[in-house]
């Protein structure tokens, strides 16, 4: 496996995560303007894992259809928390912002490595999103706070 498509490899597997824990949460939020918020993210992780699976597929023959472990044990951690507070939508935002994080972070870490220019350009273009993502996610952070 090619260093680059490792590095795709990893942000598929933080989005396939991440756009699993934003459909979760979803259902556990009491406010609507954040269960549309949380569909609206999910989809925006979906169509990135569909840019970046066509890299994975050229150099492994399958998609990438994993998940990150770092992002699952927050999921839970968050469910936990979840039903421990008096305040659901505030926790499952904040937790999901932590996502954001480390999705921006996998995304640099992959672009601060030589790519070729159509993964590197693609990788630019989804960081613009998720960059807007996290904004996004980050305001209604502290709005709910």
């Amino acid at each position: 496996m090619s260093k680059y498509i490792h590095k795709i490899d990893d942000i598929i597997k933080t989005l396939n995560s991440a756009a699993s824990f934003y459909q979760d949460a979803k259902s556990q939020v009491k406010d609507p303007s954040i269960a549309t918020l949380f569909e609206k993210m999910r989809m925006i992780k979906q169509q990135a894992v569909t840019r970046l699976t066509p890299f994975v597929i050229i150099q492994e023959g399958e998609p990438e259809e994993g998940n990150n472990y770092s992002v699952e044990a927050r999921k839970i951690y968050a469910n936990l928390l979840a039903k421990l507070s008096s305040d659901t939508d505030h926790t499952l935002v904040a937790q999901l912002e932590e996502v954001e994080d480390k999705t921006l972070s996998d995304i640099t870490q992959a672009m601060d490595n030589e790519q070729p220019p159509e993964v590197y350009s693609t990788l630019r273009e989804i960081y613009v999103d998720m960059k807007a993502c996290h904004d996004e996610i980050h305001a209604v952070e502290r709005a709910t706070a």
